[in-house]
């Protein structure tokens, strides 16, 4: 009986172990937001991270965080002259707050990059990124990488299991009197 309950409390453990690692996005609340220097906030989105385009700017810009590859991605529904008119120059900027990942954002890649962009800074749950204003492709033409750090088991862990073990020897004692 000692046995089958240190069996338990051990497999529960690995197992909040390998959830530690497994931290989603999906069903999180999380902020978008796009401005240009000219046109300035074009709106802050909140949204929810799920199956599909999570929200767009001007009905054409579509934005999608994408759990499975830890990813977020801009695409336009046609081929057009950049967020403001071409005959501006132009920062467009982005601002992505509120990323829950289960562990702090240490970095940020680009998948794709059609349209020269910069990663302007980032934090532990927000990053931030711009480009010079460009004609936009059809289709996607950015996906970051998201980049996290480990979600490190909680302190109290090792505690508990030594606490289970207390209890056993306990138990087996009072067993065997």
């Amino acid at each position: 009986m000692i046995k089958k309950l240190i069996a338990a409390a051990t497999a529960a453990v690995i197992g909040l172990g390998s959830m530690a690692g497994a931290a989603t996005m999906n069903g999180d609340s999380v902020n978008v937001e796009m401005s240009t220097v000219l046109g300035g906030s074009q709106g802050l989105q909140n949204s929810i991270v799920g199956a599909g385009v999570e929200g767009n700017y001007y009905g054409n810009q579509f934005f999608d965080f994408d759990d499975a590859t830890d990813s977020f991605s801009i695409s336009s529904g046609s081929n057009y002259c950049g967020m403001t008119s071409c005959a501006f120059t132009d920062k467009v900027s982005w601002a992505l707050t509120s990323l829950d990942f289960g562990g702090p954002l240490t970095g940020i890649s680009f998948l794709l990059n059609n349209i020269g962009a910069t990663i302007d800074s980032f934090t532990a749950d927000a990053v931030y990124f711009s480009w010079d204003n460009v004609n936009i492709p059809q289709g996607t033409y950015l996906t970051l990488k998201f980049e996290t750090a480990a979600v490190p088991l909680p302190a109290s862990l090792p505690l508990l299991m030594v606490g289970i073990a207390g209890l056993a020897a306990l138990r087996r004692r009072r067993m065997s009197a």
